[in-house]
């Protein structure tokens, strides 16, 4: 058995996808797949347009063996922290082999050369970072001259101009530098993408991005994406609003966003990355701004980057302050997998890991809220943050239909099986 896992938000789970999955399979030799998915909300800052039930089904349809997720408080942070939950969880299982990643480019090389410099340079990077701060540059663009400033110096290697810019390339950094810092023998595979970028607004034969899904989906074009996603895929994206389900967008939670930040006046800088002035521009911006997409464009500068704008706002949304970051920074062992969805092969995953890692598998939530969460607090803090968020999300998503909420909470009735 050759256990592969996979990082990923399914945000919806589309052909690109499934490519990655099949050429970890073929190149790589990788028998069985295990996916660490992000939850009811995503790494960009806001929900998944469908919930994480759904996508689960999605991936496993279409090749992936066994889904777990990744704990909420991880998932709508930085590449940074966002790729510490995911490659936390796969390495607490015992039992994966490799770490499989999507980039721009395919180069191995100058991602573990950048990941390492970052490991093994951190107080001469953290110098030169504060210095080009002080600039006025943002975050990124700091941190991307100070790493090619000792590239350079060290004569390591030649970076393309767009390095930086690739967002999936700057996860696979991260994931390696996580793996660096766990001192884990999962080994770190690459596979360049296929098709469109990232966050293309264009399609390339049957491939697109997320990004454009999304956008059609918000058009109500369900019609014109149906060739970019793989049949499991379409027909559950097809029914998906059957039942009186909504898909969700960052525009859903606006006023609620802005409630939020009324409420919490005076006190907005401790939540999580809303520091260094942006805590006064949000409020002051919160009474003037038709939807979502216009506070983040008046907020966003070459200091505070669109995607902090997002994620800031939903961390005043859901509550994420500094200090919850700070623990999960120190957790280097997860204490629980929540299993999202498995198929045979993923039974035998889930034998391997018990038999591999003392790391509870969690299936079914009101006997882990019993019995193993009672015992470790650690285990309770990251549990409770999660069906929270979860709760949150499925008040939005069944807003059209209420009466089905009177089933249950979805996390609790929600049945696992395999599929």
């Amino acid at each position: 058995m050759k256990i592969g896992g996979i990082i990923a938000e399914y945000n919806p789970f589309h052909n690109g996808h499934m490519y990655q999955i099949e050429c970890f399979r073929e190149f790589y030799g990788v028998s069985h797949t295990v996916v660490a998915m992000s939850g009811n909300f995503v790494q960009r800052g806001g929900p998944a347009i469908v919930d994480k039930f759904t996508r689960a089904k999605m991936a496993i349809a279409s090749g992936a063996d066994l889904v777990i997720e990744i704990p909420s408080l991880y998932c709508t942070q930085t590449a940074e922290i966002f790729s510490r939950g995911g490659v936390s969880l796969l390495n607490s299982l015992g039992c994966v082999d490799l770490l499989c990643f999507g980039s721009e480019n395919g180069d191995l090389k100058s991602i573990k050369n950048v990941a390492e410099i970052i490991i093994k340079e951190q107080a001469e990077l953290d110098v030169l970072i504060s210095s080009n701060i002080k600039n006025r540059d943002s975050f990124p663009v700091a941190r991307e001259k100070a790493i090619r400033n000792i590239l350079s110096r060290k004569n390591r290697c030649e970076l393309d101009d767009g390095f930086f810019k690739e967002s999936n390339t700057i996860l696979g950094i991260e994931y390696v530098k996580e793996l660096l810092r766990l001192n884990s023998t999962i080994e770190p595979v690459s596979i360049k993408r296929y098709g469109t970028s990232h966050n293309s607004t264009e399609s390339f034969g049957n491939f697109c991005s997320a990004s454009f899904i999304r956008k059609n989906i918000k058009k109500n074009d369900i019609l014109g994406i149906m060739d970019f996603l793989p049949k499991s895929s379409q027909s559950l994206i097809g029914c998906y609003q059957d039942d009186g389900r909504k898909f969700l967008f960052d525009d859903d939670f606006f006023s609620d966003i802005c409630i939020e930040i009324i409420r919490n006046k005076g006190r907005l800088s401790r939540f999580f990355d809303v520091g260094n002035g942006l805590e006064n521009s949000i409020y002051k911006q919160v009474s003037s701004c038709l939807d979502f997409d216009e506070i983040v464009e008046n907020l966003s500068s070459p200091i505070f980057t669109r995607n902090r704008i997002r994620r800031s706002l939903f961390n005043i949304f859901l509550g994420i302050e500094d200090k919850h970051i700070e623990i999960c920074k120190q957790i280097n062992s997860l204490p629980f997998v929540r299993v999202l969805g498995f198929n045979k092969r993923g039974t035998e995953i889930l034998s391997r890991i018990k038999s591999k890692s003392d790391i509870s598998v969690v299936t079914q939530i009101a006997k882990s809220l019993r019995y193993e969460s009672k015992h470790n607090d650690m285990y309770r803090f990251l549990l409770d943050f999660d069906l929270m968020t979860s709760e949150i999300y499925y008040q939005k998503s069944f807003s059209n239909n209420r009466r089905l909420l009177k089933k249950g909470k979805i996390d609790f009735t929600t049945l696992i099986s395999m599929m």
